[in-house]
């Protein structure tokens, strides 16, 4: 009998091309996702940490290498996307929309009967430092999300859409992106007429 045990890693920020480092901004912490999921852990019990998930789970990522041929476009699976959506779970499918990623050794993971026990208008469950406010830092990367609406797809819309997942949520945040880049936070940032806060107010 073999028993794992997933280890707490170290997490070091350095530089490939001799620039001044800087760690990753906090958006969301482990111990916030365990004061529902008690312990989370994934892939083996060794990615169990905010800091691992978001190396694998970027702008870039899908399931292209495990998703059957016959499944159709690859699911992107950017960490903001991908949690705002596991967590709308079945309120996707009300929109539209759905989530099923294909994993390791074949698996199929659909998330649309999850049924997120809280209200998902309170973001500081899951989010620490107000990191959900806008505008968003400056250089993040747009989103490959060809099973989306739009892809690439920009950093807050890609976010905003994982649980706003209708058709015309996706034709707004176009309508608002020039090549300039995204407009949202003139109408949702923290002093907009329609904030964050002031539409997620319950």
């Amino acid at each position: 009998m073999t028993t794992n045990y997933g280890a707490v890693n170290k997490v070091i920020n350095f530089s490939v091309d001799g620039s001044a480092t800087r760690p990753r901004r906090t958006v969301v912490t482990i111990a916030k996702c365990n004061e529902c999921h008690v312990s989370l852990s994934l892939h083996g019990e060794n990615r169990n940490q905010i800091e691992q998930c978001v190396l694998c789970h970027n702008p870039n990522e899908n399931d292209k290498a495990f998703r059957p041929a016959t499944a159709g476009a690859p699911q992107a699976v950017n960490f903001a996307q991908m949690i705002h959506k596991i967590h709308t779970g079945e309120d996707l499918v009300a929109q539209g929309g759905s989530l099923t990623i294909f994993g390791f050794g074949g698996s199929t993971n659909d998330f649309t009967e999850v049924r997120f026990p809280g209200d998902r208008r309170d973001c500081s469950t899951c989010h620490v430092n107000s990191s959900e406010q806008l505008p968003l830092d400056a250089g993040l990367l747009n989103v490959d999300d060809q099973r989306g609406y739009i892809t690439p797809v920009g950093p807050i819309t890609s976010a905003c859409t994982g649980c706003h997942a209708t058709e015309a949520a996706a034709s707004h945040a176009l309508a608002n992106t020039t090549r300039l880049g995204e407009s949202c936070a003139v109408c949702h940032g923290p002093n907009g007429e329609f904030s964050i806060n002031r539409m997620h107010a319950r």
